[in-house]
C-alpha cells in the first residue's frame, strides 16, 4: 500500500509541474506576440529596461539636496 501512495503522490506533483510548464509556455507566447506586434510594448522595455530615450527628448537628473544625514 505504501507504494501505492507513494506512486499517487508523485504523479500528482508531476501534474502540477507540468500545469506550470504549460501556464509558462503561455505566458512566454503572449510575451512573444507582444514582441513581435506591439510597438508601444517594445518601447515601455526599451524605457525601462535599457534607459532609452525617444528622439528630441532631453533627460533631467533631479538629485535631492543633502540633508546633512548619512545613510548606513
Amino acid at each position: 500500500m505504501t507504494n501505492v501512495l507513494r506512486l499517487v503522490r508523485m504523479q500528482r506533483q508531476e501534474e502540477r509541474a507540468l500545469k506550470e510548464a504549460l501556464q509558462k509556455m503561455e505566458s512566454l507566447k503572449l510575451e512573444r506576440e507582444r514582441l513581435l506586434n506591439d510597438p508601444a510594448y517594445i518601447e515601455e522595455i526599451a524605457r525601462r529596461d535599457y534607459g532609452m530615450v525617444g528622439k528630441g527628448e532631453e533627460i533631467f537628473q533631479i538629485t535631492l539636496p543633502d540633508s546633512g544625514e548619512t545613510k548606513e
